[in-house]
């Protein structure tokens, strides 16, 4: 499954989330943010300028990454958060991909 194949229907699967606990906007936007970290985090485009550079969608392991921050930023939508550790295995994937590295 690619990044673009999943909707806020696969999400709500993915995530358990209840029927009637959330909007289909809600996770659009979700979607949208965490998309949008991906992207951040890698350097890798959903729609690259350069056609024959890398996509999101060329890498099905991100596609777990996605589903994983949806869930994450869904069930930490509050201000407050009582577990700041990171998802290892968002990590992993993440850092497998990373491609906006700082030289020092």
């Amino acid at each position: 499954m690619r990044i673009s194949d999943v909707t806020p229907g696969t999400v709500a699967e993915y995530a358990r989330l209840p029927e009637g606990s959330y909007t289909e906007m809600e996770l659009r936007g979700i979607m949208a943010a965490a998309r949008q970290y991906i992207e951040g985090y890698t350097g890798i485009k959903q729609y690259p300028e350069n056609p024959e550079g890398p996509a999101l969608d060329d890498y099905e392991d991100l596609t777990l990454a996605y589903l994983i921050l949806c869930q994450d930023l869904y069930d930490n939508r509050s201000t407050q958060q009582d577990n700041a550790a990171v998802n290892r295995t968002l990590d992993t994937i993440l850092g497998m991909h990373g491609r906006n590295l700082v030289c020092g």
